[in-house]
């Protein structure tokens, strides 16, 4: 297999930063210890065979890895590990697309307020509870927004906007009375 072009993630490329992590007002945002992204295509009968998640924006935990329903043949299978082992899992219907996405982790008490002014979601944890996904708007870009824990969220985010997506969270977050309940 081919060296990938480039070895450090989406996210610390697209600020500009080996390790991109900003905290205040109750808020860390930081680049997410996601290693591989893969998307597997499939029939519904052979995605359940794999372990797919079979109802829309579902996602199942699987050994190391999430895979996060994106639609009826169509998942994103993220791991710590290298994309080889979800590779040969899912092939033929795997396709690796690590570079495509940036992942940024939020987390703390502030995190729902700071999502909430970037899209129209409930995400109270009755409504939006762990195992659960949403393809939705976020700061006006295509994002992949899921819960990881009780005050913590991943988002996944076509690595071009990155940039944009980070500032516009970040200019959020140094405003001292922009998440303050």
């Amino acid at each position: 297999m081919a060296e990938p072009l480039h070895s450090s993630p989406a996210l610390a490329q697209a600020v500009g930063s080996d390790d991109p992590r900003l905290d205040g007002h109750g808020v860390t945002l930081r680049q997410a210890p996601v290693a591989a992204q893969v998307i597997v295509r499939a029939a519904p009968e052979h995605a359940r065979r794999l372990g797919l998640p079979a109802e829309p924006n579902r996602i199942a935990r699987a050994e190391d890895a999430r895979a996060i329903w994106l639609g009826p043949d169509r998942w994103l299978v993220v791991s710590q590990d290298d994309a080889a082992p979800l590779l040969a899992r899912y092939a033929p219907e795997a396709h690796d697309v690590s570079d495509q996405f940036a992942v940024l982790d939020i987390a703390g008490p502030s995190a729902r307020r700071l999502l909430a002014a970037a899209c129209g979601l409930d995400l109270h944890p009755a409504a939006f509870p762990e195992g659960i996904a949403a393809q939705t708007l976020g700061a006006h870009v295509d994002v992949l927004l899921y819960r990881i824990g009780a005050d913590a969220f991943r988002l996944h985010v076509d690595r071009s906007v990155a940039r944009h997506l980070w500032s516009w969270f970040a200019e959020l977050v140094m405003e001292s009375d922009a998440l303050d309940p």
